[in-house]
């Protein structure tokens, strides 16, 4: 019954049928518009389209029409029709509700030397809405606000004394998130909705933290901690699979994995744009792999897990055993051993090799177990890509049991926290954009429509 399910024809004349009824529903009530309106529901009924819920309709094409500016940036009005299915005319009128959303602005472009009136296109404003994203690290809790377009508008870090405290930690975590909304509420913004990122394995409901070793956290409740109207969209996610989900933006039809190597390390698994969680939610925990058992202890209460043999702790063991009882910040230790390789120091190189090589064999039991045709490696790995991306790809290449690594790609990732940021971003933007996330933005800007 619905497009993007059944029928994309019945979609594009339903939405033409409800652009024509609220193009009315806002009139001065003149008999002669009442009078077409009542055309236009026996139109309906005739047509066997009634009992169809409109306003379900009208919010899954404009998730349609979001989904198109989302992916592409910015869209001309024909490739608006063209990828949705919908009239022309059903599409301005989608672009004119966004526009009083405040989601959407149009503006004209003139295509080569052609004369005559410019090509309408639709890309999503930069003023109107900000989504925020609180990351809760060992040691760190950060929050970044970004527009609609992706741009950074805000970063506030503050250092934690006792991350293995989640009350605390959560409670810094609320009060920063709170003075960033209303930072961003004073310069005339809605929230668009909040993610949560942290080092840790999430309920499938994406509200808990299940599970986090390198925290020390357990069977968290995250959301009620941040204490936020229960319409406000709010998204709970690790670094590999937030990530995951920006690096799938490229390559969209691609099976792409990201391997997050930080603090811990943790896969995410992406098809088609979409992460893969698996039957319980937790799919990707591939840093507590055992590797060796008789290595070194790992958070989780094994020994010779993946994490405790090629995580930045590891590292810092290995390359620059002097800066591991700091308390710098992670970015200035591992820019510490950066400066200390391309000075040719002997033993900052041996010890990225010889973690690059253990973070290579777990990524070549992750191909063969899963045989993605992308890996892209986050954390310290970017960073140091001249010394470490070598040894990740030779070990791998060993232990994948077919040749070439099965045609999969191995590379580095963006530097940063840039990926993951990105990826939080995006998942608040696709949650904001559903169907039922746009019938609680559509009430706050007044525009609910009782036609069904």
């Amino acid at each position: 019954m619905m497009r993007g399910i059944h029928d994309v024809k019945r979609a594009a004349d339903l939405e033409f049928v409800w652009s024509r009824l609220c193009s009315r529903a806002g009139s001065s009530g003149k008999e002669s518009d009442v009078r077409v309106m009542r055309q236009d529901e026996r139109a309906i009924q005739a047509s066997g389209l009634a009992g169809v819920n409109l306003d379900l309709m009208r919010r899954q094409n404009l998730a349609s029409v979001l989904s198109a500016i989302g992916r592409r940036g910015e869209v001309s009005r024909t490739n608006l029709v063209a990828e949705t299915g919908l009239t022309r005319a059903g599409v301005a009128s989608l672009l004119k509700e966004l526009h009083l959303l405040g989601l959407v602005e149009e503006r004209g472009v003139r295509s080569g030397d052609r004369a005559g009136r410019p090509s309408s296109h639709a890309r999503f404003t930069d003023a109107s809405y900000v989504t925020i994203s609180v990351e809760i690290s060992v040691g760190t809790v950060t929050t970044v606000s970004r527009d609609l377009q992706r741009s950074q508008l805000s970063e506030d870090t503050r250092a934690v004394d006792k991350p293995s405290d989640a009350k605390a930690v959560l409670g810094l975590a609320k009060t920063m998130l709170h003075r960033t909304m209303r930072a961003s509420h004073g310069l005339g913004r809605h929230l668009l909705g909040v993610a949560i990122i942290a080092p840790a394995i999430i309920s499938p409901d994406r509200r808990r933290i299940l599970s986090s070793p390198a925290l020390g956290w357990a069977d968290i409740d995250v959301v009620s901690e941040m204490e936020l109207d229960k319409n406000v969209v709010i998204v709970v996610d690790n670094y590999a699979n937030f990530a995951a989900i920006a690096e799938s933006v490229s390559a969209p039809a691609v099976h792409l994995v990201h391997v997050q190597a930080g603090e811990g390390i943790g896969a995410g698994t992406a098809f088609g744009g979409i992460v893969q969680r698996g039957g319980g939610g937790f799919a990707g925990a591939v840093g507590h792999i055992s590797m060796d058992p008789s290595g070194p202890p790992c958070t989780c209460g094994r020994r010779g897990c993946l994490e405790a043999l090629a995580n930045f702790d590891a590292l810092l063991r290995r390359a620059a055993p002097d800066l591991a009882q700091g308390r710098r910040s992670a970015m200035d230790l591992l820019g510490e051993v950066a400066q200390r390789a391309r000075t040719g120091d002997a033993r900052a190189i041996d010890g990225i090799v010889e973690t690059g090589r253990w973070l290579g064999r777990g990524i070549g039991s992750l191909i063969n177990i899963v045989s993605p045709s992308i890996v892209k490696i986050g954390g310290y790995v970017p960073v140091l890509e001249p010394w470490v991306l070598s040894p990740v790809i030779e070990e791998a290449r060993r232990g994948v049991v077919v040749p070439d690594l099965g045609g999969c790609v191995i590379s580095a990732s963006s530097p940063g926290a840039e990926a993951i940021e990105l990826g939080a971003t995006l998942s608040v933007q696709r949650e904001a954009f559903s169907a039922e996330g746009l019938r609680n933005l559509r009430r706050s800007h007044g525009l609910s429509n009782s036609v069904t």
